[in-house]
């Protein structure tokens, strides 16, 4: 088993064990559909030691927990790697470039990972047993980029995103009602938006 398609396969199971609030990329190929293939992959995973998470952002208490919680339980150490989705971008290609890549996973919008998966830059995970069981109750599908063809990401939460508008600058009236709307050149100088990645 190649070290990437192990640490890819650890990655993924980061978000078996717990919902992360985002979509989900491993940029690495892998399949795991037994216990036995499973076994292999941890051990894998504790001899590389490590699992790469990058994702979109600061970590909050939430992806915190999950890092120490896949710790606890596989014993594997999770690096968290914050990083804005063009720095991301930059390093990635950059170690694909250099063959030495080290990102096993990254999470973040469905609208990242799609781009990505769009540029085949994602790669399979392998199988998720909550994702495929049966009468599991699912708000949103996780796996409905993958069952449609659409790369390989994992969808873990839909959450809501919104416009401020400051009505002295734009009335009500002639103001955006989607993103969509912000494609109007009316808006052109005027919208500000923030990727804060420190707390």
């Amino acid at each position: 088993m190649k070290r990437r398609e192990s640490l890819a396969r650890m990655g993924s199971m980061i978000v078996g064990l717990a919902s992360l609030g985002t979509a989900v990329t491993t940029p690495v190929r892998g399949q795991t559909d037994t216990k036995e293939a499973w076994d292999k992959v941890v051990a894998a995973g504790k001899k590389e030691g490590l699992v790469v998470w990058s994702f979109f952002g600061a970590p909050g208490a939430a992806t915190e927990r999950q890092a120490k919680e896949f710790e606890q339980l596989y014993g594997i150490k999770v690096e968290l790697a914050p990083g804005r989705t063009g720095d991301f971008e930059a390093r990635w290609n950059a170690e694909r470039a250099a063959g030495k890549a080290s990102i096993d996973i990254r999470s973040s919008g469905s609208p990242e990972n799609r781009r990505l998966a769009a540029r085949e830059l994602d790669q399979p995970f392998g199988t998720l047993p909550a994702a495929v069981e049966s009468g599991v109750p699912w708000i949103l599908d996780p796996l409905v980029d993958v069952k449609a063809g659409n790369g390989h990401t994992l969808m873990t939460s839909a959450g809501g995103y919104y416009i401020l508008v400051n009505n002295k600058l734009c009335p009500p009236a002639g103001g955006p009602r989607s993103y969509k709307d912000l494609e109007d050149p009316k808006f052109k100088g005027l919208i500000v938006l923030s990727e804060p990645i420190e707390r």
